[in-house]
């Protein structure tokens, strides 16, 4: 008896409009930016399944910080834009233990007309700021860092 095996052919053609809304699940990476690139907005940016973990919740209260209103349901946040005009903060900008904070924050501050300073936990000033600092540098930013690594 001998086995024959068949062959199925598909043919795939290009929709021409695709309509759907997905939802994932909150995101680290893309909540820390979320936030940011909604401050550097002109109005009202709504985030949906925002990541509400303590490094995201770093990123909020630093933009807080900044002059950032800032308003939070749930996983749903409204951040309010300022065109990117951010107000001199106070005092430091805490980032906890966030190093995606204090790396991405760097680049938007380096593009302001005042100074500030970022600080972290224990931790958070252990880890070089090399490859964050170099860039910045080469780029016109002003920056000091502690150490031979150049922590924070």
């Amino acid at each position: 008896m001998s086995e024959t095996k068949q062959t199925t052919t598909f043919k795939v053609k290009r929709a021409p409009i695709i309509e759907t809304e997905i939802t994932v699940p909150g995101d680290k990476s893309i909540s820390h930016r979320a936030v940011m690139i909604a401050s550097l907005s002109n109005g009202p940016c709504v985030i949906t399944n925002f990541l509400a973990g303590e490094d995201c919740l770093s990123s909020m209260a630093a933009m807080e910080q900044l002059g950032v209103k800032i308003e939070r349901q749930d996983d749903q946040v409204v951040v309010h834009g300022t065109q990117g005009q951010f107000k001199k903060p106070s005092g430091d900008i805490y980032c906890g233990n966030s190093g995606t904070t204090m790396r991405l924050l760097s680049g938007i501050l380096a593009a302001q007309s005042f100074s500030s300073r970022l600080t972290g936990d224990p931790s958070l000033s252990k880890r070089p700021m090399g490859r964050v600092v170099e860039p910045l540098e080469k780029m016109g930013a002003k920056l000091r860092t502690s150490g031979e690594k150049g922590c924070p």
